[in-house]
């Protein structure tokens, strides 16, 4: 399975918060065990074929992701109809995200769980703050 969208955006709203996470160059790669994209029949994996557990590995790489917050907040200094105030926006650009993902499907109770791991680039340019 191989899916690729050019451009993704998520826009969440709340009260006084705002955040847009703008994600370009999506791709999502079945894989096998070792990260290496290969055939559907080959990325699922059966851990004891007595237990019916299936481990299903997929790749997301993300050329470039964009994310943007604004907050407004009550300024009573401020005496206005609404007393309310914005911070500067934050913004954070990463560039080339790869994020491993394995889950375990449990065929009888029809449960999934997900593990995940990021690429060391973005733990690294995260740790700067």
């Amino acid at each position: 399975m191989h899916i690729t969208v050019s451009t993704l955006t998520i826009t969440v709203q709340l009260q006084h918060q705002y955040l847009t996470t703008e994600l370009n160059g999506v791709e999502l790669v079945s894989t096998n065990r070792k990260w290496k994209p290969d055939d559907l029949r080959r990325t699922r994996a059966f851990v004891m074929p007595g237990r019916e557990e299936v481990l299903v590995y997929k790749m997301l790489t993300v050329n470039h992701l964009t994310l943007q917050a604004k907050f407004e907040f009550f300024d009573k200094s401020l005496n206005t109809a609404n007393d309310m105030t914005s911070a500067p926006p934050l913004k954070f650009n990463f560039n080339m995200i790869q994020l491993l993902i394995t889950m375990k499907k449990l065929v009888a109770t029809n449960e999934l769980i997900v593990k995940y791991k990021l690429t060391s680039s973005l733990i690294q340019n995260l740790g700067g703050f």
